[in-house]
């Protein structure tokens, strides 16, 4: 996690807490040419399939956790979506639409992944998780890799912060603290749960 920089998000900020199944970015790593390219379209760089490079990886991890919502909740093994990426969301678009009968197209697909994520970041809200909850253990920032390619190597505290706030950015949540925005619960259709999650400063305002 030190140097995996879509894993440290990914794992700091993880509803459940830190682990593979979700929110699996292994396209960091890179592999085949298809995976590379994958890699560097979702990060929007040419470096999305080097993992010390930061720059892009937000965006690597909004689009990984946003397909582990969908691809979960449609009992889908997520190796096919998040891992070969051989399942992409027009196919669980078109596989929701024949099972339900209900056509959907991937674009509302993409936004049934986003509610799933901010409800489940709400609900952590309200029993109390706050930023100071979404960071790693102090090792992963203070003590440097001992051995090995990428020996001396530690995560950097004011990058990972940075990465973090965009995070919240790119959510639609309140980017100093991670509180998902009006305009945002309004969007997914969650206002009802807008009082629930309000931090103590914002319930005395």
């Amino acid at each position: 996690l030190r140097v995996a920089k879509a894993y440290a998000l990914a794992f700091a900020v993880n509803p459940r807490g830190g682990d593979h199944l979700h929110t699996n970015c292994v396209c960091q790593f890179g592999g085949s040419p298809e995976i590379v390219s994958h890699a560097n379209r979702i990060t929007q760089t040419s470096q999305g399939a080097n993992p010390l490079v930061a720059n892009g990886k937000t965006l690597m991890v909004k689009w990984h956790e946003d397909m582990c919502c969908v691809s979960d909740s449609l009992g889908m093994c997520f190796f096919n979506t998040q891992s070969s990426y051989r399942v992409d969301m027009k196919i669980l678009a078109k596989l929701y639409s024949a099972a339900t009968g209900i056509e959907t197209t991937p674009d509302q697909m993409w936004c049934a992944g986003e509610r799933i994520l901010t409800l489940e970041r709400a609900i952590n809200l309200r029993e109390g998780l706050r930023k100071e909850d979404d960071y790693l253990p102090t090792r992963m920032y203070d003590e440097k890799i001992e051995s090995g390619p990428t020996e001396g190597l530690v995560l950097e505290r004011d990058e990972f912060e940075k990465m973090l706030e965009e995070y919240y950015e790119l959510h639609g949540w309140d980017r100093k603290n991670g509180v998902p925005l009006e305009d945002t619960l309004r969007r997914l259709g969650l206002e009802e749960i807008a009082e629930t999650i309000r931090t103590p400063r914002q319930q005395d305002a």
